[in-house]
């Protein structure tokens, strides 16, 4: 429905770029054009991009098609994929997506690397047929971009959020002048375990004694709202009501897809999925995560007319993360137990590590392989394979053993079928670790500026409306500061290790 509907309204961008400029700025400065001069301006940009009215309304049409590699890999990984059973307390339990994280943090190392074995397997007994999914998604992508004339499949990405190329290059160019700190923590995480070897199964598990840990979902959503009381009591009581009152699909079943996400539309409610789980505190930080985005829409909707209420994802990795550092915050300063105030500064370091670092390491592997295919070149399952062998080495060398089943990481990786999606969680990290530690030092206005943010949707382009937040991301300094924080937290972290 949704492509039939994109293929009737095709001929909008057609009509609008075929206007010649005079009757174009005529038209957009009368006043009742005002409520979308920017919703026009954007489709104009794309004027030396768009084709003719027929060839519009056929990429339309075609777009099912286009997407069917995304879908087989989602239907592979999500319903055949089967990673069989572990032993755990006594019982026999299935490994699945959803708990594959919760027995990587395990103090039994053994159980650990089964895990990890176990889930790797499938992935390399199917690893010629994902290989051959993603790279035909690559293709999809340079075909498109060539198609519309684009020099490339990522400046085709970028040119909608109007983010520069050379933005991106900066990015990856000063995350990788920071990667000591990381070297320096996974050496501290290897002595502190006191392993000859590290292994990628390692360096999950936490640093601290095991915290029981059993909370309610109801529980959890309580202490989401007081992390958030820093936004005041609008944005508390809509939150709590949410959360509690139809919000979200919560738990775990057959056939579910994994993971979470936070979705809706203009007319309705937020919607969030999860598979929340009682027992594992990651369950309670994305929770705290996706009722960031579900704030974020409530607000936009709110303030925003219709053609402006959705903020692009460049922006939305903003506000979740910000709740996670809130949650974190709240922890550290409200848990009466040492010892889970040490395992949430653990947590926090390694959930920095992995969006701050990994989702680098990430955006690093995509930009390669779709410039390989915008070459023309061949994405074969040994090309991309070593690619990926040589970022691990560059980010872990003489940390982490590079095992064969972690070279094959990439193809279980969803977000590479979204092409030059996942930056946007760096950008969203460095984003949130400024606005969330102004928030937290209780600077002056930081309150509003971000409330005021959140109710821009996407009625601005999103460097400009992170500028309103007071986060300029032009500069390396967000980097360097995020490099910084993850630094500082290390070292507050082995401190109260080591006094304990």
């Amino acid at each position: 429905m949704a492509s039939e509907a994109e293929a009737q309204s095709s001929f909008i961008r057609v009509a609008v770029n075929n206007l010649e400029e005079e009757k174009y700025l005529a038209w957009i400065n009368l006043q009742e054009y005002s409520e979308y001069f920017l919703l026009l301006e954007k489709i104009r940009r794309y004027k030396p991009y768009t084709l003719g009215r027929e060839t519009e309304k056929v990429l339309a049409l075609a777009e099912p098609a286009m997407e069917s590699s995304q879908r087989i890999f989602t239907e592979l990984d999500v319903s055949d994929f089967d990673f069989g059973t572990l032993e755990h307390d006594g019982e026999k339990t299935q490994l699945t997506h959803g708990n594959f994280s919760f027995f990587l943090q395990q103090k039994n190392r053994n159980l650990r690397a089964q895990a990890f074995s176990q889930y790797y397997r499938v992935y390399h007994a199917h690893r010629h047929a994902i290989a051959c999914a993603l790279s035909q998604s690559a293709v999809k992508d340079s075909i498109n971009a060539r198609i519309r004339g684009f020099s490339s499949c990522r400046e085709a990405c970028l040119f909608s959020d109007r983010i520069p190329e050379s933005f991106y290059d900066n990015l990856l160019g000063a995350v990788s002048r920071s990667i000591s700190p990381l070297k320096k923590y996974f050496s501290f995480r290897k002595k502190s375990l006191g392993l000859d070897k590290l292994f990628f199964y390692d360096t999950y598990v936490p640093l601290v004694s095991s915290v029981k840990h059993y909370l309610p979902y109801e529980e959890a959503v309580k202490i989401c709202v007081k992390a958030c009381a820093v936004f005041g009591d609008e944005y508390c009581r809509t939150l709590e009501k949410g959360l509690l009152c139809g919000w979200v699909d919560r738990y775990e079943r057959p056939g579910k897809m994994n993971g979470a996400y936070s979705g809706g539309c203009y007319d309705s409610p937020p919607y969030i999925l999860l598979n929340y789980r009682a027992d594992d505190i990651g369950s309670l930080y994305t929770l705290m995560h996706e009722a960031g985005h579900s704030m974020h829409t409530w607000y936009a909707v709110r303030h925003q007319p219709f053609q402006y209420y959705r903020y692009s994802i460049f922006e939305a990795e903003v506000a979740s993360t910000c709740n996670e550092i809130l949650l974190t915050d709240y922890l550290l300063k409200n848990s009466p137990q040492a010892d889970l105030r040490l395992f949430v500064l653990n947590k926090e370091i390694d959930e920095i590590r992995a969006t701050f670092y990994r989702q680098t390491m990430f955006a690093e592997f995509e930009h390669i392989i779709h410039m390989t295919s915008d070459r023309n070149d061949p994405l074969t399952l040994d090309f991309m394979t070593e690619q990926y062998r040589k970022i691990l080495y560059k980010y872990f060398e003489n940390t982490i053993e590079i095992c064969e089943n972690l070279s094959l990481e990439y193809l279980r990786i969803p977000h590479f079928y979204s092409a030059f999606y996942v930056y946007k969680y760096v950008t969203g990290i460095i984003s949130a670790i400024d606005i969330a530690t102004r928030l937290i030092a209780g600077e002056r206005g930081a309150v509003q500026k971000y409330l005021a943010f959140l109710k821009l949707g996407g009625s601005c382009y999103p460097l400009e409306s992170l500028q309103t937040a007071g986060t300029d991301l032009n500069s390396d300094r967000l980097v360097e500061n995020a490099a910084r924080y993850f630094a500082q937290c290390v070292e507050k972290f082995s401190a109260l290790l080591n006094c304990k």
